[in-house]
């Protein structure tokens, strides 16, 4: 992961070097990349830095607190039982579902719905279960609340 965003980085000094316009690298290099591709304002943004001379490759450090996941244990966790949950992991590493989510998908995971949904939960657009769809027209009344 980390390499190929230094691939990218190198790709975007090249469209610069080239001389063409943000757009154009952009285009040229999603054409290539595809889904990998990135994003505009993340080439406006190294198009920036180049202009100023900076020519960099590598991200600079960043502020804040360390991480507290190990990467290695993440990746047992996971090589041991592929159908274990990010809730699972969280609590095995003592943080929230988000930051074991982030890690996994940093980490290059994918993941899958469950397949078994229980359908007495799932709720339409008004936010309503399922199963109270068309309770209203059962018992005579109308949706919109006409009589």
């Amino acid at each position: 992961m980390e390499n190929e965003k230094i691939h990218l980085r190198h790709v975007m000094l090249y469209e610069f070097r080239k001389g063409v316009s943000v757009g154009t690298a952009q285009k040229n290099i999603q054409e290539v990349y595809l889904d990998h591709a990135p994003a505009l304002r993340t080439v406006k943004k190294w198009f920036c830095k180049f202009r100023n001379g900076d020519f960099n490759m590598e991200d600079q450090p960043r502020s804040g607190r360390p991480s507290v996941i190990d990467d290695d244990i993440v990746s047992d966790l996971v090589k041991n039982n592929p159908r274990i949950t990010t809730k699972e992991i969280a609590e095995k590493m003592n943080v929230n579902n988000s930051s074991a989510f982030r890690r996994l998908k940093k980490l290059g995971f994918t993941f899958e719905q469950s397949r078994t949904v229980d359908m007495n939960k799932v709720c339409n657009v008004r936010g309503r279960p399922s199963s109270d769809r068309g309770r209203d027209a059962d018992a005579g009344g109308s949706r919109d609340g006409e009589d």
